[in-house]
């Protein structure tokens, strides 16, 4: 048997594997920076001063007390009278701005707190109702923040 040597032809083709790996590890890196690059704060800016009688921008407080008495602003109010002393400020209010802060005692139950909430919304779809009727504009409801007294 005669065993001949096969000499190795240069090949002209390109070696494409490293291309497509610096390729891969680009298309990686890009994927992860660009949603760093694209953040965006929204910003909420106080707004100008708005002029005599439209209205009281400043929001409402209503407290609850540990020992369960109800205090609107700095009055105290009954848990009965607070949704009628509540609806004529909220009118006050700018109809699309229309802000309750909700400060509940930490020691109170659930409940409780549940109740005063209660209370504030009713009192706010009397307020919208009333806009609706004088104003002819219904306007968002009003914004409740809940925080805890100290």
């Amino acid at each position: 048997m005669k065993v001949q040597a096969h000499t190795p032809q240069m090949r002209s083709n390109i070696n494409i594997t490293p291309l497509i790996d610096i390729v891969l590890v680009l298309l990686i890196v890009f994927i992860i920076m660009v949603p760093g690059m694209m953040k965006a704060l929204e910003a909420s800016l106080p707004q100008v001063s708005r002029g005599p009688g439209e209205g009281d921008t400043r929001a409402l407080v209503v407290s609850l007390l540990a020992d369960g008495s109800l205090k609107l602003q700095q009055a105290d109010v009954d848990r009965a009278q607070l949704q009628a002393q509540l609806v004529p400020a909220l009118l006050k209010q700018p109809y699309d701005q229309r802000r309750v802060v909700l400060k509940v005692d930490g020691s109170l139950p659930h409940g409780r707190a549940v109740e005063a909430m209660d209370l504030v919304r009713r009192a706010d779809e009397e307020a919208r109702r009333r806009s609706v009727a004088e104003l002819g504009v219904e306007g968002r409801e009003a914004r409740v923040v809940m925080a805890q007294l100290k």
